[in-house]
């Protein structure tokens, strides 16, 4: 190797070892986003990732088991296509994208009639420009179900004090024994 070759191999060695080394650190996103979407598959919320034109590019499988969707009619599909086919009555996300800030809203899957509450967050890059949203469903039917078992218990409840209340004031009335010995008192206890 002379003077003019040596330079080169020590530049495309350099180049070399600097691609190596930005291989490992997309390796470690790479796993980090495996490690994250594993993550999200473990609870039971349902979560949508979606692009900054509005596009689904990833969800969990508590969004399929929430939506009652398959994932190959959500991902790669714009938000108001899904709006239009009638799966969702209002996209959060598209309304993150709008205000570039966090959202929280009650929605109904038309699909199952399911009541959910979607909370959709933006992403930002270094330079500030809005990236993606991610979504978080959380599904409230059953909640909801409960909520008004709850509510109608405690309206028959009242219901039946009213009643307990008014049939001891007629027996009150009714409990009208004249005298005061020992054993009249004694049927009055009774």
């Amino acid at each position: 190797v002379d003077d003019t070759v040596y330079p080169l191999l020590k530049a495309y060695s350099d180049v070399i070892k600097k691609q190596k080394k930005l291989i490992e650190e997309l390796e470690k996103y790479k796993q980090r986003e495996i490690d994250a979407f594993k993550i999200g598959d473990s609870i039971s919320d349902g979560i949508c990732m979606v692009d900054n034109k509005g596009v689904v590019i990833a969800i969990n499988k508590g969004y399929i088991e929430i939506t009652g969707l398959k994932e190959s009619e959500i991902v790669g599909q714009h938000i108001q296509t899904l709006i239009d086919k009638g799966y969702f009555d209002r996209a959060v996300s598209l309304m993150v994208m709008e205000k570039k800030k966090k959202i929280s809203s009650l929605s109904t899957i038309a699909h199952n009639n399911k009541k959910v509450l979607i909370t959709g967050s933006p992403f930002f890059n270094k330079k500030g420009e809005f990236t993606h949203s991610i979504t978080v469903m959380r599904d409230l039917t059953e909640l909801i179900n409960i909520k008004n078992k709850l509510e109608k218990t405690e309206k028959e409840s009242e219901k039946y004090l009213n009643e307990l209340n008014y049939l001891r004031n007629i027996q009150l009335e009714k409990n009208t024994m004249i005298g005061k010995s020992r054993e009249i008192n004694k049927i009055r206890e009774l």
